[in-house]
């Protein structure tokens, strides 16, 4: 990080481009997924050529572990990918329509926030 921050005075953040809501998942579902837990995260929201997009998630698919760790929350998915670097691929082990599905994630940018 220190030679990103000298060379181009920032630090670029990992970025999905996903918006995010737990869900409760029955017993049948979570055994789907080894090491799930009791929540997954439903995704509301992909950003039109975020990420995410790219890599081929979709409304509706529900989170269940990033790079093989359970997620309960959206905090979980914004911590596992701020500190990685763009560019960096991420395993996301989800559910779609009831069956379970890895995809990679290229990581984006975060986009900045201007005041």
């Amino acid at each position: 990080m220190v030679d990103e921050l000298l060379a181009t005075g920032r630090v670029s953040r990992g970025y999905l481009g996903i918006g995010l809501q737990p869900v409760a998942l029955p017993e049948a579902l979570r055994r789907l997924v080894p090491g799930s837990s009791a929540r997954g995260l439903i995704v509301v929201s992909v950003e039109t050529d975020g990420p995410a997009a790219r890599a081929g998630l979709m409304l509706g698919d529900v989170l269940m572990a990033l790079e093989g760790t359970p997620l309960h929350d959206p905090d979980d998915v914004q911590a596992a990918v701020a500190g990685r670097r763009v560019g960096t691929a991420v395993t996301v082990s989800l559910l779609r329509a009831g069956a379970p599905l890895d995809l990679a994630v290229t990581l984006g940018e975060r986009p900045s926030r201007r005041r």
